[in-house]
């Protein structure tokens, strides 16, 4: 039997590139009025500081309930992909109702080939019913082996806010950046 090795090396490139195409940016739509009914509204956004995103190692920021582990969400940090929501830089801002709680942050791999482990990146914050809160800009240096923190970076990302979240009151704001004992 003779092997066809154009066949073996599309399915193989196809079958890599499974994990990209399940990535997606991720963002449901969030309003003003789920506060009203009991809800927080949690807001974080991300810098990749290098120029350019990854590929391989495509980086997630996870956030998960704090008791229990439980994945909440997966927020893209620099996957290459996706359109940055700045000019100045490639990053996005992401909006999350949740209810009232303690969570927390972790670095996950987009790339499900891919791993960095079950760590947090040490950082947790609660949120209290009615709350709009900015827990900081999670930014993030290198591709593979990275290094990361939270500032505070509103005064920054504000705009990009009122452009992806039009329907989101930003007035009420409080920035409170994640921090190891929230």
């Amino acid at each position: 039997m003779r092997v066809n090795w154009r066949m073996v090396l599309l399915a193989t490139a196809g079958a890599g590139l499974v994990g990209c195409a399940v990535v997606s940016i991720n963002r449901e739509p969030v309003t003003t009025a789920q506060l009203k009914s009991g809800s927080a509204i949690v807001m974080v956004s991300t810098t990749n500081l290098d120029d350019a995103g990854c590929i391989a190692s495509a980086t997630d920021l996870v956030l998960q309930d704090a008791y229990t582990h439980k994945l909440i969400k997966k927020l893209s940090v620099n996957y290459w992909a996706f359109k940055s929501d700045f000019s100045d830089h490639f990053g996005h801002v992401y909006a999350i109702a949740l209810p009232p709680g303690l969570y927390a942050f972790r670095i996950g791999a987009a790339n499900p080939y891919a791993s960095y482990g079950e760590g947090h990146v040490g950082l947790g914050f609660r949120v209290k019913a009615g709350e709009l809160k900015y827990v900081g800009d999670f930014w993030l240096h290198g591709c593979g082996s990275v290094r990361t923190g939270f500032r505070d970076n509103w005064q920054a990302v504000h705009d990009a806010y009122g452009k992806v979240y039009p329907a989101l009151d930003l007035s009420g704001v409080t920035v409170d950046v994640v921090k190891a004992d929230p």
